[in-house]
């Protein structure tokens, strides 16, 4: 069994279907009924880098048109763009919820 909080959802995944608790709210289905899509994206990190995260880039949190720093910012740091991986849950039934993580290898 696992279980993910996603916000204002908890997802548990049992052996034979997915429940979705929302508030006192209670909703299941089978693997069946929804589809999973997986894939990396790149992600700017405000926040400190987890550690089995790769960096691929850096970026400025405020941007220039060149793409350089904005210098009229005193704040302007510099951020990693770092690789994660993606798993997307989408069911005709209503559920549409993406998960990211941070180790961006999909096995």
């Amino acid at each position: 069994m696992a279980t993910f909080k996603t916000g204002r959802e908890t997802l548990v995944f049992l052996p034979d279907r997915l429940l979705i608790l929302q508030g006192l709210s209670i909703g299941a289905l089978t693997y069946e009924d929804f589809t999973v899509r997986t894939g990396i994206t790149r992600f700017i990190e405000s926040d400190v880098v987890p550690k089995d995260t790769t960096v691929v880039d850096h970026t400025w949190k405020y941007v220039n048109k060149s793409g350089g720093p904005d210098k009229r910012f005193k704040d302007n740091r510099q951020l990693p763009v770092c690789l994660y991986g993606e798993m997307e849950l989408r069911s005709p039934k209503g559920l549409h919820t993406l998960l990211m993580f941070s180790n961006a290898s999909i096995e």
